[in-house]
């Protein structure tokens, strides 16, 4: 599987038009993407409800879940937008099946990022939006992990500016409402707030998630169109 861009696809990046068309256009699989991504909902509880297993419970989660669930989404996602037919099973067992790419893709990126985020902060800001779109190559292109890196990487070398603001935008789309629910936790729960609002926050992620997530697969199509051009 791999994405031919049109040769009448737009030529540059426009984060606010992509992010009105994905919420005009998520109608039809937001619930299914709402089911594909549910479980990722337990884990900030089981957080809050069980601290002794926050550090096993976070790996597991970035490791393991967290590429496979991206994928999963990218890959219905791509489906739909592509008009093909997939169902949620369908996701999963693509996602499934390329673990090993996914999971070591996951891995470099992060520890990449990591490195850069203690070279003082920028290299990591840097190295993180150069590397946004390693699980859609892998998901979309079929690349290796390390082939999704180098993807990522040709993808917004020489315009990593209107890719951060792509990245930004949806951001804050999500964290001011969460900042909003924290402060009115704040003052509803007092000393009890910080679990409540964990609880919120991680339902209100999953709610905007099948937003970003069409969002996100649009920008990654649209950067491929330019990268073609």
């Amino acid at each position: 599987m791999s994405f031919t861009p049109s040769p009448n696809a737009p030529r540059e990046i426009k984060p606010f038009t992509l992010l009105q068309e994905a919420v005009s256009e998520v109608g039809p699989i937001y619930l299914p993407l709402i089911i594909l991504i549910s479980p990722t909902i337990v884990l900030p509880i089981v957080q809050v409800l069980a601290p002794d297993l926050k550090v096993a419970v976070s790996l597991m989660n970035a490791f393991i879940l967290t590429p496979i669930f991206s994928s999963a989404g990218i890959y219905f996602v791509y489906r739909y937008i592509q008009s093909e037919t997939v169902d949620i099973q369908g996701a999963f067992t693509q996602a499934l099946g390329n673990l090993g790419n996914l999971a070591v893709g996951f891995l470099l990126t992060v520890l990449s990022v990591m490195a850069g985020f203690l070279g003082l902060i920028i290299p990591g800001i840097y190295l993180a939006i150069q590397l946004s779109f390693v699980l859609y190559a892998i998901t979309i292109e079929g690349d290796s992990g390390i082939n999704g890196m180098k993807s990522s990487w040709a993808l917004v070398k020489g315009r990593w500016w209107p890719v951060f603001g792509s990245v930004i935008l949806p951001q804050l789309f999500v964290f001011i409402p969460i900042v909003a629910v924290g402060v009115i936790a704040g003052v509803l729960f007092g000393r009890n707030a910080t679990p409540v609002a964990s609880i919120l926050g991680a339902v209100m992620g999953l709610l905007v998630t099948p937003i970003l997530s069409l969002y996100f697969v649009k920008v990654y199509l649209r950067l491929k169109a330019i990268a073609a051009a």
